[in-house]
This record gives C-alpha cells, structure tokens and sequence, in this order.
C-alpha cells in the first residue's frame, strides 16, 4: 500500500536518514525508512526514539492515514446516498449518530479528491 503524505508532512529527502531536504530544517523532522519500504516522520524533539517506542509511533501514524481514508470513503458515499435520495436519518444511523449530526457534518462537504 502506497503511504500517503499527512497535509502538514514536508517533502522530505532521502529514505533512511536525516532529511536533506531545506524544507526539513525550517519544519524540524526526520524520516525514517522501515524494512519492508515505507517510513515515518517524526519531529527531531523526539526522533531519538527506540524500540516499542519507535514502532508505537509509526503504527500512529498509520493509523492516522487509514483514518482520513475512511473518511474520505465514507463523505463519498454519504454524497452518492443523497443523490441516490437516501434520507439523513439512513445515513446517520448507518454511522451511528443522529439523522441532523450526519445532516450537520456532510451536508455542506464538498466532495473528496
């Protein structure tokens, strides 16, 4: 699975070390590469983490990507439920809230990329 960058993650420079990139200084991270590919930034205030430490951190982070993806999954298929002339009260109980939380979160959301 591709990583996504998180809105507020530099371009960062090359897997496996300290990050070369001028962007890494003013923002103040380090990327650090994993086996299998991929990796995870941490702010340098706490890049001297080891261990379970270290692996807490990068599940967070994963985490934290999944997220937005379901979010995005399911803002599109609020839309395509209300096109489609599903009620607010469906929607809301299908995500379990109310029928006017789903109306008040999604209703003016525009569409995900």
């Amino acid at each position: 699975m591709a990583r996504k960058r998180l809105p507020q993650e530099p371009s960062l420079g090359l897997p496996g070390g300290p990050a070369t990139d001028p962007d890494a200084t003013v923002f103040g991270v380090e990327f650090r590469e994993v086996a299998g590919g991929g990796g995870y930034v941490l702010p340098r205030s706490i890049a001297r983490l080891t261990g379970h430490a270290e692996v807490v951190v990068q599940h967070l982070q994963h985490l934290a990507i999944t997220r937005q993806e379901l979010e995005d999954a399911i803002a599109e298929a609020v839309l395509e439920g209300r096109q489609l002339g599903v009620s607010w009260n469906a929607i809301g109980w299908s995500v379990g809230t109310t029928g006017d939380a789903a109306r008040k979160r999604w209703s003016d959301a525009p569409p995900a990329d």
